[in-house]
């Protein structure tokens, strides 16, 4: 079930199963309202990541790659003229 024993009421209800469901409802709209050329864009695309990850994971036996983003700004780079 969508709600865990500690999660209960209006807010849990809509939190975790109204808007999840108007996530999903909305999704699906938008992919059935695509055109044939931009869903096929799509899926081609969908398809060359997954390869990419096999790739990356080596066949899906390692872990993949994690992003590790950076809590400092970049030091802006010095111009000499």
């Amino acid at each position: 079930m969508f709600l865990d024993e500690r999660r209960r009421g209006a807010a849990a209800v809509l939190r975790f199963g109204v808007l999840p469901a108007l996530g999903f409802a909305l999704t699906a709209w938008l992919w059935f309202s695509l055109s044939a050329l931009a869903l096929t864009v799509g899926l081609v695309w969908i398809g060359v990541g997954i390869v990419w990850l096999a790739v990356l994971t080596r066949g899906f036996r390692r872990r993949p790659p994690e992003v590790e983003f950076d809590d400092e700004a970049p030091a802006p780079e010095r111009v000499v003229a």
